[in-house]
C-alpha cells in the first residue's frame, strides 16, 4: 500500500513542504523536507527518518491522485 493510502496528511504536508516559496521562487530540497518531517514526529517504521527518495516517491504518487 502506498503512503497515500495509509498515511494521507503526511502526504498533504510534503506537498506542503514542497511549494514554492511566493516571494523567493524556491523550494524545499527533499533531505530538508524530510528533516522538517522528523521533526514534527513523521518518521519511517524503522523510526528513521524519511529518505529523499521516499519524499520524491509521495509527491509522484499525489500528483497521480
Amino acid at each position: 500500500r502506498s503512503h497515500v493510502e495509509l498515511n494521507p496528511e503526511l502526504v498533504a504536508m510534503v506537498k506542503r513542504l514542497r511549494r514554492r516559496n511566493p516571494k523567493t521562487g524556491r523550494q524545499k530540497s527533499l533531505r530538508a523536507i524530510s528533516r522538517e518531517l522528523a521533526e514534527l514526529g513523521y518518521r519511517n517504521i524503522h523510526g528513521e527518518p524519511f529518505a529523499a527518495e521516499s519524499i520524491a516517491g509521495m509527491i509522484r504518487q499525489a500528483r497521480r491522485i
